[in-house]
């Protein structure tokens, strides 16, 4: 998961525990977004929050099962003739 200031651009990455739980610290205040990503799950993303002074958000993420896809290409080598 990132969380990314949405003025400066810079995002901080971490990672969760078995649990999912997770720590950043030290982030400059600003507005944020947090944006997770794992297999098996769609993408998922935060709307924008503020982060003030010695603020400590507590932001949870629902994630989805993401959807799979297979592709089959056949392909024919016989001659027509």
């Amino acid at each position: 998961m990132t969380a990314i200031n949405v003025l400066t651009g810079v995002a901080t990455p971490t990672v969760t525990n078995p649990s999912g739980i997770y720590s950043l610290r030290f982030l400059q205040i600003g507005q944020y977004k947090i944006s997770v990503e794992s297999s098996s799950f769609a993408p998922q993303s935060t709307s924008v929050f503020s982060l003030e002074v010695s603020q400590e958000a507590r932001v949870n993420v629902a994630l989805k099962v993401g959807s799979s896809s297979s592709s089959v290409v056949v392909t024919d080598n016989r001659s027509p003739f």
